[in-house]
């Protein structure tokens, strides 16, 4: 159970990032930082499906 929990938290955690990621690349001045959000969603994105087999 512990592990399913985790998982769902840090995958809607991911799903906030890229959608910041999103609003962030719809403007040539806040590109930068959009892609910031989606590198740190994605990171989290892989590292939580690499933990869920080892926890």
């Amino acid at each position: 159970m512990k592990n399913e929990a985790f998982a769902m938290i840090s995958y809607l955690i991911a799903a906030i990032f890229f959608i910041l990621a999103l609003r962030g690349l719809s403007s040539p001045t806040s590109s930068r930082l959009g892609n910031i959000f989606g590198m740190v969603g994605m990171g989290i994105a892989i590292i939580t499906t690499l933990m869920i087999g080892t926890i």
